[in-house]
């Protein structure tokens, strides 16, 4: 499945993620410094082509977990909102956490679609089918 029809939400979720994972590609495997993901939300915000709110909207979800397990830890030293990725956060993007979400999500939307439209459809089916047969709309009795 394309990332295309996965969630707006959850596509600048894992972009977020793969910026800050990016920072730390340098770092050797046995020693990597989490610290030095830090990046500042304000420079992020307009690599992502989002504004700043949407930014704080989109990286809420980050947090849903236990505190241990957080994707990111955010904080906000002299006024600048700053943003670095975390050990969970990294195994979720290597693991592409978001997108798979964005697409269980996909998946339970067309689900809930379909488990309306169908017996809806079936229904309609079933009546036209009713009519022709009362109506001898497709076929005649034959008379001796």
């Amino acid at each position: 499945m394309r990332i295309s029809f996965i969630g707006k939400k959850y596509r600048i979720r894992h972009e977020i993620l793969k910026h800050l994972y990016n920072k730390l590609e340098d770092e050797p495997m046995h020693i990597t410094r989490l610290a030095k993901s830090l990046t500042v939300v304000d420079d992020l915000a307009p690599i992502l082509g989002i504004s700043t709110q949407d930014f704080k909207k989109y990286h809420m979800s980050f947090h849903d977990f236990e505190k241990e397990k957080n994707h990111v830890i955010c904080s906000a030293p002299n006024t600048c909102y700053t943003i670095g990725i975390t050990e969970p956060g990294v195994i979720a993007y290597l693991d592409d956490y978001w997108i798979k979400e964005g697409r269980k999500d996909l998946n339970d939307t067309i689900y809930n679609v379909a488990k309306w439209l169908m017996p809806i459809i079936s229904i309609g089916i079933s009546f036209i089918a009713l009519w022709f047969s009362t109506h001898g709309g497709i076929s005649k009795q034959v008379t001796r």
